[in-house]
């Protein structure tokens, strides 16, 4: 009954107010969704079920599941419209057939297939891998910065009272030019630790004090310094080859950016909390080969489909190392362990281990395990950050609790991680209901605990637990649907390929490069096409929202389980 005004809009609403009414709706459709598919997956799991409500009432029930769409989290009219959507939206039609054996239980991919993955994977890590010297020509620039930096601070008169003295500051390196997941041209991530214990090496650094409350000033110092050093050098001395300098000084976490030698460099003040998280992936890299193999394998994959990038909504190359690890972590046997909850003086025996304490902020307290405590970078609040180091060094004895017992190759591991990871259910990661996280290891986490503890509000998307920011959702810039759906899309493609060549000998040696292949720009980047169509924002609301209408008033999938809950 309300009329319409141009262009379909509702008279007496912008298209804004259209837009954002619809939004909410969207949201509620999309909670009421889940809602069902949480009680039939409820009622599928209960054996008392089927006696309760009769086999007839069973029956539209599992017809109502089998209509669930894993991508989009949503039901749809029947197992038909299911196929055509998924279709229309991935271009494919993905599988869902249970993942590749992990020690044991049934295969689903061939093992002359899966050792061809890790032949390609073998042959194509060597042009991954960063050279032989990356890790001492970083540390090179580093000295070389460090030595510019503190000569230059101690030069500027503006600068005079913002270190406490010689041996108050120590530039330090972050990271994947730290974690052992860092490629030749990726980013040199450093910040500038503040403290009187200041040294290059972090033991004799009080890395619980609290952040400089001069952290913006240090920022725009040390900008000037580099740009004097680019110019001229500190006291007329060699010249620094800086360029695209950029100080940020009232940024959340303030920080300088700048190109020096072809690579994208940052400075930032006083991050102890980016170093042991650099240093717990440096860890988890070191306690089996295949790890890091893993995880430049994923980080080259994510990358050529367009899927790496937190500013344009996917999720960050973090975030799926951590996800990677956590799949690790979750393998039958373990692969790894949860370094977390190990204490400093393991023997080696999976007994030993204690509980992990909640995930919360704070210390150790009330558990075996030392405390390690930093102050966090923007408000001081007290971090733990205690994991398990072995004694000099040596990652000998976690490799044979853990590692050494699951003999599954990296192509096996990898097209599990695919499965694992966009399944989206089944014997796979349960996004609805589970959080990915380090910190607890192989012990499911569930997203009504995080609401619970965190605040994190309800939802079906991926979230992924930081290990020590525990109260942060590293996927959290995957807010939008369509970035949601994309995501998934290629995670599901890439164990399709798999799947579907299980019968195709002859294409097995090229399987690796097909499922890393290039992507076209996502279309969520390209606007210019749907406006092209004459559609805007509101508009694919609005039409979404119709369609989601229907669907709930369509007799068919849906309407079945209605009738099953009413049953």
């Amino acid at each position: 009954g309300v009329g319409s005004g141009e262009k379909g809009r509702p008279r007496g609403r912008s298209r804004g107010q259209s837009f954002s009414e619809s939004s909410k709706l969207l949201r509620w459709i999309g909670e009421t969704h889940q809602a069902l598919r949480a009680v039939l997956s409820a009622l599928e799991s209960n054996p008392l079920a089927a006696q309760s409500l009769g086999p007839a009432a069973m029956a539209k029930a599992h017809e109502a599941a089998a209509c669930w769409s894993r991508v989009s989290d949503r039901f749809l009219p029947s197992p038909e419209a299911l196929h055509a959507h998924h279709e229309s939206l991935l271009g494919f039609a993905p599988r869902f057939t249970g993942p590749p054996s992990m020690g044991g239980g049934a295969r689903a991919l061939p093992p002359p297939l899966l050792e061809a993955i890790s032949l390609a994977a073998r042959q194509v890590l060597p042009e991954l891998l960063p050279s032989p010297g990356f890790a001492a020509g970083r540390e090179a620039l580093r000295r070389e910065l460090e030595a510019h930096i503190l000569q230059g601070l101690a030069q500027d008169p503006e600068a005079q009272g913002l270190l406490q003295g010689p041996g108050a500051a120590s530039l330090q390196l972050f990271g994947s030019s730290r974690n052992g997941f860092g490629a030749d041209g990726a980013d040199l991530d450093m910040c500038l630790l503040v403290s009187p214990l200041a040294s290059t090496s972090l033991r004799g650094l009080d890395l619980a004090a609290p952040p400089p409350a001069n952290k913006s000033e240090l920022v725009e110092a040390i900008g000037r310094v580099l740009e004097r050093a680019a110019a001229k050098g500190p006291s007329g001395g060699q010249r620094l080859d800086v360029s695209e300098l950029t100080s940020r000084a009232t940024a959340r976490i303030p920080v300088v950016a700048f190109k020096l030698r072809g690579l994208d460099c940052d400075i930032s003040v006083h991050n102890p909390l980016a170093l042991r998280n650099s240093d717990l992936l440096a860890a988890y890299a070191r306690c089996d080969p295949r790890v890091r193999e893993l995880g430049f394998l994923v980080k080259y994959w994510a990358k050529r489909r367009r899927i790496n990038n937190a500013a344009e909504g996917t999720l960050s190359s973090y975030g799926y190392l951590l996800c990677l690890i956590n799949f690790l972590q979750r393998t039958s046997p373990p692969i790894l362990p949860n370094l977390q909850a190990l204490p400093p003086h393991w023997d080696g025996s999976l007994a030993t281990a204690p509980p992990i304490p909640p995930p919360k902020a704070g210390r150790n307290s009330g558990t075996a395990l030392p405390s390690v405590v930093v102050a966090h970078p923007v408000d001081g609040r007290p971090v733990e950050t205690y994991f398990y180091t072995p004694p000099n060094g040596d990652y000998s004895l976690v490799h044979r609790a853990f590692g050494a017992s699951n003999p599954s190759s990296v192509g096996e591991l990898l097209a599990g991680f695919f499965y694992w990871l966009g399944s989206g259910g089944g014997c796979g990661l349960d996004l609805a209901e589970s959080v990915v996280s380090v910190r607890n290891g192989p012990t499911h986490l569930a997203k009504l605990a995080k609401a619970e503890t965190d605040c994190w509000p309800a939802h079906a998307r991926l979230s992924v637990e930081d290990p020590f920011e525990t109260w942060y959702d590293v996927a959290h810039p995957m807010k939008k649907q369509s970035r949601v759906e994309w995501v998934k899309g290629e995670l599901l493609r890439a164990y399709s390929i798999l799947l579907d060549a299980r019968h195709q000998p002859e294409s097995y040696a090229s399987l690796l490069g097909e499922v890393c292949a290039a992507a076209p720009p996502p279309p969520f980047l390209d606007p210019s096409a749907r406006r092209a169509r004459g559609e805007t924002d509101a508009d694919l609301a609005l039409a979404d929202l119709m369609a989601a209408e229907l669907i709930m008033a369509a007799d068919g999938s849906t309407g079945a389980a209605a009738g099953a809950l009413t049953t």
